[in-house]
C-alpha cells in the first residue's frame, strides 16, 4: 500500500476507519485499513520505486539482516567486550537465523523483519545506562536514548507492534534484575528508560 500511495498516487499513506475502508473498496480503489501491524514507512521503501516488487522485497530482507548484523557486532564488541570474531558471528547467526525469526519471514510476516533492529536498540540503551564521568554521563545518556527511541519508532512504522511491547517488557525486567549490582544507579537507569520512552512516543506520533 505504501509504495502504491507514494509512487502511483503521489500522496502520503493514511489510515482509514472501517467505514471509509469499505466505501473506498466498494469504488474499486485501494485503501489502507487502520492496522498498526502494516508497514507504513521503512528506509527500504525507495527500493520498491526502482526495482521489481519481489527483487525489492528480497533486498529489503538483506538490508534488515545487515542492520541486525551490525547491531550484534556493536553490542558484542563495544558493550560485552567480546574480541573473538567467531563469537560475534555465532551470536549473530543464533539471533538472525533463529527459528522464530526465519519462520515468520517465510510465511510473509514482513513486519517481523525489523526484529533485526533489536540488537541496535539494546546497544544504544546499554550505552545510555553506562555511567562514565560526571561531566559526560548525562549528555551521553540523552544522545543514546534518543538514538534508541528513533530505531524503536522505525520498528513501529514497519508494523512491529507486538515485538516492541515485548522489548519494553524486557527492558523493564532487565532494569529490575540488575538492581543488586546497579542499586546506586537506579535513578539513572529509570531516567534512561523514561527518556527513551518519551522520545519514542514523539517519533511515533509524527
Amino acid at each position: 500500500y505504501t509504495t502504491h500511495a507514494l509512487f502511483d498516487e503521489h500522496e502520503l499513506p493514511r489510515w482509514t476507519t472501517a467505514r471509509e475502508y469499505e466505501q473506498i473498496r466498494a469504488k474499486g480503489n485501494r485503501a489502507f485499513f487502520s492496522n498498526p501491524e502494516t508497514e507504513v514507512l521503512s528506509v527500504f521503501v525507495p527500493l520498491y520505486r526502482y526495482l521489481p516488487f519481489l527483487t525489492a522485497f528480497k533486498w529489503s530482507l538483506v538490508g534488515h539482516l545487515l542492520v541486525g548484523s551490525a547491531g550484534v557486532s556493536l553490542l558484542c564488541t563495544r558493550v560485552l567486550q567480546l574480541v573473538e570474531p567467531e563469537a560475534v558471528a555465532l551470536i549473530a547467526l543464533l539471533m538472525l537465523g533463529s527459528g522464530f525469526y526465519v519462520s515468520h519471514i517465510l510465511i510473509g510476516h514482513l513486519q517481523f523483519a525489523s526484529f533485526a533492529y533489536f540488537p541496535l536498540i539494546l546497544y544504544f540503551v546499554l550505552r545510555a545506562r553506562a555511567v562514565k564521568t560526571v561531566s559526560r554521563w548525562q549528555t551521553d545518556a540523552t544522545r543514546n536514548s534518543i538514538a534508541a527511541a528513533a530505531v524503536m519508532a522505525l520498528c513501529f512504522y514497519e508494523g512491529n507492534v507486538h515485538l516492541l511491547m515485548h522489548l519494553w517488557m524486557f527492558l523493564v525486567l532487565f532494569t529490575l534484575l540488575a538492581l543488586p549490582v546497579r542499586r546506586e544507579y537506579l535513578l539513572h537507569d529509570l531516567r534512561v528508560l523514561g527518556t527513551t520512552f518519551v522520545w519514542f512516543l514523539l517519533f511515533s506520533a509524527c
